[in-house]
C-alpha cells in the first residue's frame, strides 16, 4: 500500500475492497443457508450451524492468537524494512498453528459422536458424522487465517476477502447445488464445507507469496516476542468467538436442532452487518500498530473516530431497513421462519451497538494491551452465558437474541471506558448525527411507501424497499453535508473510476 496516501484514503481504499469482497462472500454464504433450509430442511440447518460454530471456536484455539501476532510484529518489521525477519516470523507462526490445529482436530474427531448425542441431543448418527468432516478441516482454517494475517500486516486486505470470503463461498454454493439433489444431506454438506476450506488455504498462501517469500527458507531469526504477545490473546479470542456463537451453541444444548435451525437465518442475516464493521477494523489494526510504534497517538485518535463514524453510517441504516422488512427477509427462507422477525430486529440492534466501538478493540490490542481484551471478553461471556441460561429455557430463540444484545452492549461499554481511561480517546463525533438523521428520513419515507407495496411479492418488496431506502438515505446524507474526509475519499474514488479500475 502506498504510504504517501492520507490515512482516511488508506482506510477507505482497503476497506472498500474488503467490503466488496466480504459482501460477495456474505451474500453467497447467506444464499448457502437459504439453500440448506430449502433443500435439506430446518433440522439439518440447525446441526450445520452447531457444527460450524464448534469448528469456528476450535479454529480460534488452534491459531493461538498468531494471526494478530503476525499483524503486529510483521507490520512493525516491515515499517523498519526488515523483510527477512518478517518472513521468518510468518513461517514460525505457520508451524505453531499447524501443530496446534492438528492436535485440536484429532481430539474433537475422537469425541464427535459423543458430543452430538450427549450435548446437542442428536437422534441419529448424522450430526456426529457431519461434525467429523467439519473438525477435520480445522488445521486448514488455522493456516488460512494466519496467512491472511501476514497479508494484512502489509496493509493488503483484498487477500483476506478473496481467501476467506469470496472463493470459499462460491465453492460452498456450487457444490451444494450440484449435490443436494442426489448425494444426500451428509455428503452434500461435507463436500461443500471441506472443499471450501481447501480452496481457502491454497488461495491464502498463494496470495501471501506475492507479498513476501514465505515459501522459501530464510536465515534471519523470527520475532522472539511472537508467542509472548499472541498467547494472552488466545483465551480472549476464544471468548470472543464463544460470544459470537454462544446463542447457536446454547440453543443447541438447551433446546434441539430444529429450534437452532429456526434461529440461524436471523443470526446469519444480522451477522452480515459485521461485513461493514470488520472491513474498517481490519485495516485499522496494522495502521494503529504502525502509528503506535512512532508514538503518533493523535493520528490514532483520528482514525478511531473515522472508523467509528463510517461503521455507524453503514450499520445504522441496515438496522432501520431490517426493522421495516424483517418479516419479508425471513420469508426468503420459508414461511416456517416468519416468527424469527423479532429475533432478527434485536440481533441487528446489537450489531449497531458493536459498531460504535469496534475500532477500540484494535486500539487496545495493537498498542500493547492484549490483557484488556481478555478481561472484556471474560465479563462479556459471563453476562452472555448467564443471560442465555435464564432466557433460552423461558423464551427460546427470543431469549437467545436478548442474551446477545445484553452481552454486546456490555462489551461496547467496556471498550469505550478503557480506551478513554488509557488514552483519553473516544470514538464518537458530532458527525454521527448526520447518518442518524438520514436514516430516520429514509425510515419515514419507506414507512409511507409500505402502505402501497408491502403486500406485493416478497422479493419485489425487498428490492423496491432497498432502492427507496438507499436513495433517500444517500440524498439526505448529501444534503446534511459531507465532512472533509468524506469529500477527499469521494474525489479519490471519482479519479479512480475516471482512470479505470485495475
Amino acid at each position: 500500500m502506498d504510504n504517501s496516501l492520507p490515512d482516511e484514503l488508506k482506510i477507505a481504499r482497503e476497506a472498500s475492497i474488503t467490503m466488496g469482497g466480504s459482501a460477495v462472500g456474505g451474500i453467497l454464504r447467506y444464499l448457502f443457508n437459504v439453500f440448506v433450509a430449502r433443500f435439506l430442511g430446518i433440522e439439518v440447518l440447525g446441526f450445520y450451524a452447531i457444527g460450524n460454530g464448534v469448528t469456528q471456536v476450535a479454529s480460534v484455539i488452534g491459531k493461538l492468537g498468531l494471526d494478530l501476532g503476525v499483524v503486529r510484529f510483521v507490520s512493525r518489521l516491515r515499517a523498519l524494512d526488515r523483510i527477512p525477519e518478517a518472513t521468518a516470523t510468518i513461517r514460525l507462526a505457520v508451524k505453531y498453528g499447524l501443530f496446534n490445529g492438528l492436535l485440536i482436530a484429532l481430539i474433537l474427531i475422537a469425541n464427535a459422536g459423543r458430543m452430538s448425542i450427549g450435548l446437542f441431543h442428536a437422534q441419529s448418527e448424522f450430526p456426529g458424522q457431519l461434525f467429523v468432516w467439519f473438525f477435520a478441516v480445522i488445521p486448514l482454517m488455522v493456516l488460512a487465517q494466519i496467512a491472511v494475517g501476514g497479508s494484512q500486516a502489509f496493509k493488503v486486505l483484498k487477500h483476506r476477502a478473496l481467501a476467506l470470503d469470496v472463493l470459499p463461498a462460491i465453492f460452498l454454493c456450487v457444490i451444494l447445488l450440484g449435490l443436494a439433489g442426489w448425494a444426500g444431506s451428509l455428503w452434500s454438506l461435507a463436500a461443500a464445507f471441506v472443499g471450501s476450506q481447501v480452496i481457502s488455504v491454497l488461495a491464502a498462501f498463494y496470495l501471501l507469496t506475492r507479498l513476501v517469500p514465505v515459501h522459501r527458507p530464510v536465515k534471519a531469526a523470527p520475532e522472539t516476542g511472537l508467542l509472548r504477545f499472541s498467547l494472552p490473546l488466545v483465551l480472549a479470542a476464544v471468548m470472543s468467538m464463544l460470544i459470537h456463537w454462544s446463542d447457536i451453541l446454547m440453543l443447541g444444548a438447551l433446546t434441539d436442532g430444529r429450534t437452532t435451525g429456526l434461529y440461524q437465518p436471523a443470526a446469519r442475516t444480522a451477522g452480515m452487518m459485521l461485513l461493514f464493521t470488520a472491513s474498517f477494523s481490519w485495516i485499522l489494526a496494522p495502521m494503529v500498530s504502525d502509528l503506535d510504534a512512532r508514538k503518533l497517538n493523535h493520528r490514532i485518535h483520528h482514525l478511531l473516530k473515522l472508523a467509528a463514524r463510517w461503521n455507524f453510517s453503514f450499520t445504522w441504516p441496515a438496522f432501520l431497513f431490517l426493522l421495516l422488512y424483517a418479516s419479508k427477509v425471513m420469508l426468503v427462507f420459508g414461511a416456517d421462519f416468519l416468527p424469527g422477525r423479532v429475533v432478527l430486529q434485536i440481533l441487528a440492534l446489537a450489531q449497531v451497538i458493536v459498531s460504535l466501538a469496534a475500532g477500540n478493540a484494535f486500539v487496545l490490542t495493537m498498542t500493547g494491551y492484549p490483557k484488556a481484551a481478555l478481561i472484556n471478553n471474560t465479563l462479556t461471556l459471563t453476562v452472555n452465558v448467564l443471560a442465555n441460561l435464564y432466557l433460552i429455557p423461558r423464551y427460546g430463540t427470543l431469549g437467545a437474541a436478548l442474551g446477545t444484545l445484553a452481552a454486546l452492549g456490555t462489551l461496547t461499554l467496556l471498550r469505550v471506558v478503557e480506551v478513554w481511561i488509557l488514552y483519553r480517546m473516544h470514538p464518537m463525533t458530532w458527525n454521527h448525527v448526520k447518518p442518524l438523521l438520514a436514516g430516520v428520513a429514509a425510515f419515514a419515507v419507506c414507512t409511507a411507501a409500505n402502505r402501497f407495496i408491502f403486500d406485493w411479492h416478497t422479493i419485489i418488496v425487498l428490492l423496491l424497499g432497498a432502492t427507496i431506502f438507499l436513495t433517500v438515505y444517500a440524498s439526505a446524507t448529501y444534503l446534511l453535508g459531507l465532512s472533509q474526509d468524506d469529500i477527499s475519499v469521494l474525489r479519490a474514488v471519482r479519479r479512480k473510476l475516471e482512470r479505470g479500475l485495475p
